[in-house]
């Protein structure tokens, strides 16, 4: 990372800091993002993949998201080069956290050097300041030096992802500093004029005049603000004699304070502004009403106006109640005034030293704000993390109580299938026993050959019919009475209750009408199966066993298919992908 950054007009973009990489570096730090995206937090994973599938398309997949991080790494660095800033936040806050270690190290330097430390913006996809190259140098090169273990690369950085600033020279730094459209297409004119050129010979003069002009500027506006102030006040007693006699309000008295404290023109009049926007609402609506419904109405209002305007006297009266945080604008003529070239250099050393003060005061104040902005987010984000888990939790009580109630049900189901047995041992069929099949497939190739109307079998890719389950033959009987009970109460219209047919035909047996469309949509390959070109979802199932040993535990997945009239049979084998297995 030794290429300056362009430079650029305030705070820098995101993707501009790839600018700084070597090319073998950025494709690093995209193939790690990508790659451990999976493991990142929540929030983190979920805006990096929105983004990868609303920025970059690869050829095959609907989803780039989907495809592998070898597929995406070109792609995403082509979109970053083209200025996609959202895309670039993306990767670098998930290569941040993949970076736990390293961002630790940094984070430590950076306090013992008394560097702020704030998050890039990633919403506004631009890093939260600038600082000089050199400084930032010699940071990179000292943790380089004291933590072999991490590339020189990496904790140039994650410098910039800890502070919340990128690098640029120290007259880049400045440039971006610059607000004002005409300040700074001047101060650029002044970049480009030749070293060779005979004005460079005037610009200690020209220092001194603009320092003059500055001063004279700011006393002209202090003194505009001024009158402003007072014509406000006159205003206001001029037309809202009444209105302020009334409240208890003596506006003179605030002018009086604006002359000894100048600083708090600029708030005196944003507040006279507000106070003579309420009184103009107030006037028509403090005389009492015509009528009784009219008068209920105006009091209303009365009342909330009046509120209005006596919050702006609290308001004032916390404003004065704070220390002066400049000093009174005075002549300061004597300080900055230009006596020649060798009085210039000192005025604009002063005046250095002032923005440096300055600069320390709004870089401390900025520092405590990140921390607890970082501190906000923080807590945001723990408790995103407890929500998300409180649901799974939820989940995991709602499933267990399906199963336990299930269980329950089989327990009296066995109990009655017992006692029912007991009085008709005697007179039972023993000549009719079921079909006997060695294997799973048998029973499968047996059924899908006896019910070729009436059910279609059309495994996916999960299916396991090579599994070791014990009892084919209650497979064929499952897949019978699918073909024969399920079929006939036409499950495409008011959907009856199969639970207990399911057990007189196949003991032991459970049905299961739908599965949560999240698990479905998490694991698409389990719950789906397609036939023609026509995708179904499976999401009735039935079943026998709770465990997972698959020589007792067996699942069916199928659905109605309402135009040939059938059943389609798309998965065999243990319990199917959930958010619990």
């Amino acid at each position: 990372m030794e290429k300056p950054l362009a430079r650029v007009r305030g705070s820098v973009p995101l993707e501009m800091v790839f600018e700084l990489m070597h090319p073998e570096f950025s494709e690093a730090v995209v193939e790690r993002a990508l790659r451990f995206r999976a493991k990142a937090s929540t929030r983190v994973r979920g805006a990096m993949e929105n983004t990868l599938r609303s920025a970059v398309k690869i050829r095959g997949y609907r989803d780039a998201s989907k495809a592998q991080p070898q597929l995406l790494v070109g792609p995403v660095l082509e979109e970053i080069k083209q200025g996609h800033g959202r895309l670039a936040g993306a990767i670098l806050r998930v290569w941040d956290e993949s970076q736990g270690a390293l961002r630790e190290v940094v984070a430590e330097r950076l306090r013992r050097a008394r560097v702020s430390l704030a998050k890039p913006d990633y919403k506004a996809s631009r890093f939260a300041a600038t600082w000089p190259m050199d400084e930032w140098t010699m940071h990179r090169e000292a943790l380089a030096s004291e933590h072999g273990q991490f590339d020189e690369d990496s904790v140039a950085l994650m410098l910039c992802l800890v502070s919340g600033r990128a690098p640029v020279p120290e007259l880049d730094e400045a440039l971006c500093r610059i607000e004002s459209d005409f300040f700074r297409a001047w101060t650029l004119q002044l970049l480009e004029l030749p070293a060779e050129s005979p004005a460079w010979l005037d610009i200690d003069p020209f220092t001194s005049a603009a320092c003059e002009i500055a001063v004279k500027k700011s006393q002209e506006k202090v003194e505009n603000e001024t009158k402003a102030v007072a014509q406000a006040i006159d205003h206001i007693q001029e037309k809202h004699k009444d209105e302020i006699k009334y409240l208890g309000l003596d506006v003179r008295l605030w002018f009086a304070e604006v002359k000894q404290r100048l600083d708090l023109v600029p708030e005196a009049l944003n507040v006279l502004r507000g106070l003579q926007r309420e009184l103009e609402a107030y006037r028509p609506v403090r005389p009492q009403g015509s009528s009784l419904e009219e008068e209920r109405r105006r009091a209303k209002e009365r009342t909330e106006r009046e509120n209005a305007i006596l919050a702006f006297a609290r308001e004032w009266a916390e404003v004065t109640a704070k220390p002066a945080k400049v000093a009174e604008v005075a002549d300061q003529r004597a300080v900055y005034s230009a006596r020649g070239a060798s009085d210039a250099s000192k005025e604009v050393e002063f005046l250095r030293s002032e923005v440096s003060r300055w600069k320390d005061d709004h870089d401390n104040l900025a520092a405590k704000l990140a921390e607890e902005s970082n501190q906000r987010a923080q807590l945001q984000e723990a408790n995103g993390g407890l929500q998300l888990e409180k649901k799974q939790m939820k989940e995991t009580l709602s499933a267990l109580e399906e199963e336990l109630a299930e269980s329950k049900n089989n327990e009296q189901y066995w109990r009655e299938q017992a006692h029912e047995a007991m009085k008709t041992q005697e007179d039972s069929d023993e000549s009719a026993e079921p079909a006997q099949f060695a294997t799973l497939a048998d029973a499968i190739a047996r059924a899908e050959e006896e019910f070729q109307g009436e059910l279609l079998i059309k495994l996916n890719g999960k299916s396991r019919i090579d599994m070791p389950f014990q009892k084919p033959q209650e497979v064929f009987a499952a897949l019978a009475w699918l073909a024969t009970e399920f079929h006939r109460e036409r499950p495409d219209g008011v959907n009856p209750d199969f639970t207990l047919s399911i057990r007189k035909a196949c003991p032991g047996w459970f049905y299961k009408p739908n599965q949560t469309k999240t698990t479905m949509g998490m694991y698409a390959d389990w719950y789906r199966t397609t036939v023609n070109g026509k995708t179904f979802e499976l999401s009735n199932h039935i079943g026998k066993g709770n465990s997972f040993d698959r020589k007792s535990t067996i699942r069916i997945a199928f659905a109605w298919d309402s135009e040939q009239e059938r059943v389609v049979v798309g998965y065999v084998g243990p319990h199917q992908k959930n958010r619990q297995s």
